[in-house]
This record gives structure tokens, C-alpha cells and sequence, in this order.
């Protein structure tokens, strides 16, 4: 189906405002999305699919069916929520079956210093925080170490800094761009 431009414009607001909030919802519940891509494209994907089988308009285009609210009654919203159903359906399993196969081959998650650290750091040797503070842990402490004993004993930094020796980056510049 196809849809007017008017009815385009509330749509992609709608779908703004589900995939910021979704974003949101995502992070205040802790769930890994790295790249938020359920938000920005399964979610609004999943709206777009319905909002045709309400907005579609067959004025738009010739071939297209008409929704609901341009009184082609029920039938394209039924295509559309069967279509984003099998999508669903199809996409999640093969998720599920990729991760079986690849779990019995290799690690899915970094590891937890790495994470803790930053990906783009630990794999990349970029720095994408963008924080104030430019200091990143890079290896084990020794033991017995009198800074990272101290920081300990004082709170801060707690256990990251009773493990891990803090050591500050210096800019560089690859390729016209600076790196820390």
C-alpha cells in the first residue's frame, strides 16, 4: 500500500517518538541493544507496516489497496499484521538458530574487563566516549602495587582500580582525524 504525504508526515512522527521512547524504555531496563536497531528498525518497521494497513491510500497509487481510515475497511490491515507476524516469527528464530550454532563454536559475549573498558577501545583502540576523563585500565596491576592499594583502601575507583593499572592516552592523529 501507499500513503499520502500528509499522512506520511504524522507517521514518521509517530515512528520518531516509538523509536526514542523505545530507546529509552530499552536502556532504563538494561537490555543490550548496543546499536538500539530493535528500536530504530523493528520497532518503527513494525509501526510502518501497520500504519499502511490504516493510511494506505489507493489515490497515491493506482496499485495499492485502501486502509481503514480511507475506508477500505479491514482487509489490507490483516495482510499487514500477518506480514509483520511472519517477519517476526521468521526473523526470531533465525536469530535464535544462528546464535545456537555459533555458541557451540566461539564466546557471543566480550569479555567483562573488555566491556567494562569499552569495545571500541579494547578492539579498535578507539576512544568514542567522549568523557572528560581520558584515563582507561589496560592491564592487570601487579600485586602489591601502593597506588592501586590506596585507591582501594580510599573508594575510589574501588576494585577496578585494585585490578587494573590506570593509564592516560595521548591524542594521535591517523589520517587527518585524532584518535586518543
Amino acid at each position: 500500500g501507499y500513503i499520502s504525504t500528509q499522512r506520511g508526515i504524522v507517521v514518521g512522527i509517530i515512528l520518531g517518538l516509538s523509536s526514542f521512547y523505545a530507546a529509552k524504555l530499552l536502556h532504563k531496563a538494561r537490555i543490550d541493544d548496543a546499536l538500539e536497531v530493535s528500536c530504530v528498525h523493528g520497532l518503527t518497521g513494525a509501526i510502518g507496516a501497520l500504519a499502511i494497513g490504516f493510511c494506505g491510500d489507493s489515490r497515491v497509487n493506482p496499485a495499492g489497496a485502501n486502509g481503514i481510515i480511507v475506508g477500505g475497511g479491514g482487509h489490507l490491515l490483516g495482510v499487514q499484521v500477518l506480514g509483520v507476524a511472519i517477519a517476526i516469527v521468521f526473523s526470531g528464530f533465525m536469530t535464535w538458530l544462528l546464535l545456537a550454532i555459533l555458541r557451540r563454536m566461539t564466546r557471543l559475549r566480550a569479555r567483562p574487563e573488555h566491556e567494562q573498558g569499552g569495545l571500541d577501545f579494547w578492539h579498535h583502540r578507539l576512544d568514542v566516549t567522549h568523557r572528560e576523563e581520558r584515563t582507561r585500565l589496560l592491564s592487570q596491576t601487579p600485586a602489591g602495587d601502593d597506588k592501586s592499594t590506596a585507591a582501594a583502601a580510599s573508594g575510589s575507583g574501588g576494585a577496578a582500580a585494585a585490578s587494573h593499572r590506570e593509564i592516560a592516552l595521548q591524542p594521535t592523529s591517523i589520517n587527518g582525524a585524532t584518535h586518543l
